[in-house]
């Protein structure tokens, strides 16, 4: 069984995703602050220790030692709801477009913090909503320069390669 402290590197097992867990929960569960600044519960199960993602800063508060992660921003962030890391299984299907596209912001802003001048977006093929909302942020976010399809051979129809400040 696998057991982690607050503090410690982790990353996902059917994920790309990486992460610090926050804190312990009970049966077996832990929370986990993921890189696009998302907190989730996962089990243990789901869950292995990671050394190549980020050093974790540590904060000293009433004599306890706690661990925050710096802020990472990987160089793109997968909106598809199976990769959606927020529980997602009783929201309907608006709440669920209003937190890919909240993350989404989220996101570029954290970009744009660490001076990053290009990322990719992936939003899906589908109908085209999901897509059309991310053109909409992009437009309204003032540091955007452009945006244009992604290379379609590594990332398919349904990816952005979004150009920054």
């Amino acid at each position: 069984m696998n057991t982690f402290a607050v503090g410690d590197n982790v990353s996902l097992m059917r994920s790309t995703d990486k992460g610090v867990v926050m804190k312990i929960l009970t049966g077996n569960k832990y929370l986990v602050k993921l890189r696009q600044e998302i907190e989730v519960v996962i089990d243990a199960k789901d869950l292995v220790k990671s050394y190549d993602f980020m050093p974790a800063t540590v904060v000293k508060k009433d004599k306890k030692i706690i661990k925050t992660p710096q802020k990472y921003v990987p160089g793109s962030i997968d909106l598809h709801v199976s990769e959606h890391k927020k529980n997602t299984y009783y929201m309907e299907t608006s709440g669920i477009a209003s937190q890919q596209i909240s993350d989404l912001k989220t996101y570029l802003n954290l970009a744009r913090s660490q001076h990053l001048k290009e990322v990719i977006v992936i939003h899906g093929v589908g109908e085209g909503i999901l897509k059309q909302m991310v053109i909409d942020v992009l437009k309204d976010t003032y540091f955007v320069k452009k945006y244009t399809q992604a290379d379609v051979y590594k990332y398919g129809q349904g990816a952005m390669k979004v150009h920054l400040e």
